[in-house]
């Protein structure tokens, strides 16, 4: 059986302690199996250093990744190396670059429904529309 709180021990105990005497202490003969590490060196956002750990990319992991992998942006590498101000440039100028690219979408798509609307109201009356 397991006891503790997930966030700061777990024990095993061999048996049912519910079958034990009353006032049984099932501690007595718990094992632990995990137990929090009061030693975490702080990070700018309280990431443990796994947590940090975990967006490394190992060696041979790069020729696996998608293109579109978040681990492979400028401004997450800059950031998770503690320069703030380039991460910050740099994710400023990916957000324009994606303005750029979806700014003409936007407007083709508008043409388009706009076209869509004077078709239909040949065999619709405008009324009919919400025009």
């Amino acid at each position: 059986m397991l006891i503790g709180k997930w966030d700061e021990a777990m024990y095993y105990v061999l048996g049912d302690p519910t079958t034990k005497p009353k006032g049984y202490d099932p501690m007595t003969e718990a094992a632990l199996l995990w137990e929090k590490d009061n030693y975490v060196p702080k990070t700018r956002y309280n990431l443990s250093p796994f947590a940090i750990s975990l967006n490394e990319i190992m060696p041979g992991l790069l020729v696996k990744l998608p293109p579109t992998d978040s681990r492979l942006r400028p401004d997450q590498r800059h950031l998770e190396n503690g320069e703030y101000e380039y991460a910050n440039a740099e994710k400023l100028r990916l957000e324009q670059l994606q303005r750029q690219v979806i700014n003409p979408q936007l407007s083709f798509l508008s043409f388009k429904l706009v076209c869509l609307v004077d078709m239909l109201s040949v065999f619709f009356p405008i009324s009919f529309l919400g025009c």
